[in-house]
């Protein structure tokens, strides 16, 4: 039997004799065979531990009459001890053998699910491929574990493998449901062992981990109130561990983390003061680790990331000066950490993801030219991971987006032939990864808004729908068809996409309040009560998360009375009025019957 390094060897070359589309069915009977093989020892080992036992215990009986009867019995006894025993020894390698077929299991489903999905991520047509493989190691594992038993040691190797799996459900294949009920199973395994042993400070940590993938999977999806939830449980377990151990580096990074989710949580519902509170919290404690290892690579970084935090919710707050100064902090950071490791691929991106902040804030504040020499500087980062590694998918697409931001810097400057010769070039490379991996839904999103972006609606929205035949019910992609309907004036689209979003989405969620406007603007002369009724609902203050920079042209077209409305939605929506103002806007404009309370609400 292949172990070791001959096994992974073995696994290499039969990869590369049949296509990948044939891993997941190659894979499966494999697993089969080795889950026979763990069954099977595990059923041999226990029935041979009972036979022998009975065996033993029958020894030990004529062993004693012998002794009372005749004491030349007392060797035959002896040899059918020694025969016992032996059976002994041959149950426990059973056991043994078991154990090992479970580790070999184990690797292999490591192998497949972790290391093969991670590569393929980064070779376009292979989603379908990735989907497959996860599907069927999930539940080889599941298999695996059920066989292992239930003891704590089992039982969190379960959960830490559920979670490695969500992960990959989330960011490979972007399916936050499915990542969403893994992390769950995940949870209710960890509650469990926490549960049995307060004490156990790893078992503490481990549940605060999961409550904080489940927050993230609920903003995500746009479940403040529920993402709230986790994220204060799991701050509460790391403040407790925190004070606990003051001396553990470990300990007060968790801290730090948990802050900076609970700020970013208060940004995204608009509340920046409670937002940058917490980002302080989670800079200060970055700071003092950094002090006390100058040389971690990973402390450096993490600080840098809590400077642009800050620097996010200051420029929010319209202190664009103090920004721009926790933005440079940053800055110099990541430039630091790329000039020692020029090779580190992720060093290099952190620094043009820099430059591009730096442009943003700088294209803010008018400095037109500045902000075109950090966009420079960025794209230029960008083609040299291309250079470096064509196949990057990842790396493709964020050439891509450094393309716009420059296109977007040229149109402003009305430079209108520079900026659409670098949409043109960001058009291109999302059509070479939409045409590599059709049913990758990230890339057809990305081709269909470019087509849009340039003034291509028609084909835009041929792609939306093509897109949409392989997820059905993506959130983004229903969204932003709607939109385009609307701006093409193709009220039945807009309609159908409306009626899958309603079904998709909870009133108290902030897409739901989007949809409810160009729902009212499919009919602008009505009633905008039931626009304004699910903004009551949804609450004050959340970040809509919405551009209506296809949108207004549309709307200044509408006559004066609901030009005015939408106006003012959309005002509220991108966080320049409170609910108050948009009601007196709202006040201000002639009446209408059909503006009564209660008309028009769904």
């Amino acid at each position: 039997m292949l172990r070791g390094v001959d096994l992974v060897n073995a696994l290499e070359w039969q990869g590369k004799q049949q296509p990948i589309a044939a891993w997941g069915e190659r894979y499966g009977g494999g697993f089969q065979v080795t889950m026979g093989l763990l069954q099977q020892s595990q059923q041999e080992a226990e029935a041979e531990e009972l036979r022998v036992r009975k065996q033993k215990h029958k020894t030990i009986g004529i062993l004693l009459v012998g002794l009372l009867l005749v004491s030349g019995l007392a060797g035959f006894s002896f040899i059918q001890w020694r025969t016992a025993h032996g059976h002994l020894q041959r149950a426990e390698e059973n056991r043994q053998l078991a154990e090992r077929q479970k580790e070999l299991a184990l690797r292999v489903i490591s192998r497949f699910t972790y290391d093969i999905p991670e590569l393929l991520e980064r070779i376009p047509g292979t989603s379908q491929v990735t989907r497959v493989i996860l599907e069927q190691n999930l539940a080889s594992l599941e298999r695996i574990y059920e066989l292992a038993g239930k003891d704590a040691d089992s039982e969190r190797e379960r959960s830490v493998n559920l979670n490695k799996v969500g992960m990959l459900w989330l960011t490979v294949l972007g399916d936050s449901k499915k990542a969403l009920a893994i992390f769950q199973k995940s949870l209710e395994i960890r509650e469990r062992l926490a549960a049995s042993d307060p004490s156990s400070v790893s078992a503490q940590r481990d549940l605060s981990v999961s409550y904080n993938n489940l927050g993230n999977i609920q903003q995500s999806l746009g479940r403040s109130d529920e993402a709230l939830g986790y994220y204060t449980k799991s701050l509460e377990i790391s403040e407790r561990l925190a004070a606990s151990d003051p001396s553990s580096v470990s300990a007060q990074r968790d801290l730090s983390v948990s802050y900076e989710k609970m700020g970013d949580l208060q940004q995204s519902l608009g509340r920046s003061d409670e937002a940058l509170g917490y980002y302080i919290k989670s800079l200060e404690i970055r700071e003092r680790l950094v002090e006390s290892d100058p040389s971690s690579v990973s402390a450096q970084r993490d600080l840098s990331v809590s400077y642009n935090k800050s620097g996010d919710v200051q420029q929010d707050l319209g202190r664009s000066d103090e920004a721009l100064g926790y933005y440079t902090k940053s800055r110099e950071i990541f430039e630091q950490l790329a000039a020692s490791d020029p090779t580190s691929v992720s060093a290099q991106r952190d620094l043009s993801v820099s430059y591009n902040r730096l442009g943003n804030i700088q294209q803010s504040l008018g400095r037109s030219d500045e902000a075109l020499g950090y966009y420079t500087k960025s794209l230029e980062i960008f083609k040299r991971l291309v250079d470096s590694d064509p196949t990057s998918v990842s790396a493709q697409r964020d050439l891509s987006v450094s393309y716009n931001k420059l296109g977007g810097i040229k149109q402003s400057l009305g430079r209108s032939d520079e900026a659409l010769g670098y949409y043109t070039k960001s058009l291109e490379i999302r059509e070479r990864l939409a045409a590599s991996d059709p049913t990758s839904v990230s890339a057809q999103r990305d081709l269909s808004f470019q087509l849009w972006r340039i003034g291509n609606l028609k084909q835009a929205a041929e792609k939306y729908a093509k897109a949409l035949q392989y997820a059905p019910e993506n959130l983004t992609l229903l969204s932003d068809d709607m939109e385009l309907a609307w701006v093409q004036g193709d009220a039945g689209r807009c309609r159908q996409r409306i009626a899958a979003l309603d079904k998709l989405l909870k009133p108290e969620e902030t897409d739901y309040g989007i949809v409810r406007f160009y729902a009212w603007l499919l009919n602008p002369e009505g009633s905008w009560q039931s626009v304004l009724a699910t903004i009551k609902q949804i609450g004050e203050g959340k970040d809509f998360d919405w551009n209506f920079w296809a949108t207004i042209p549309k709307v200044k077209q509408l006559p004066d009375r609901p030009r005015q409305a939408a106006e003012a939605f959309i005002e509220y929506f991108e966080g320049k009025s409170n609910l108050e103002e948009l009601r007196k806007k709202l006040d201000a404009l002639p009446k209408q019957a059909e503006d009564s309370p209660g008309n028009g609400q769904k």
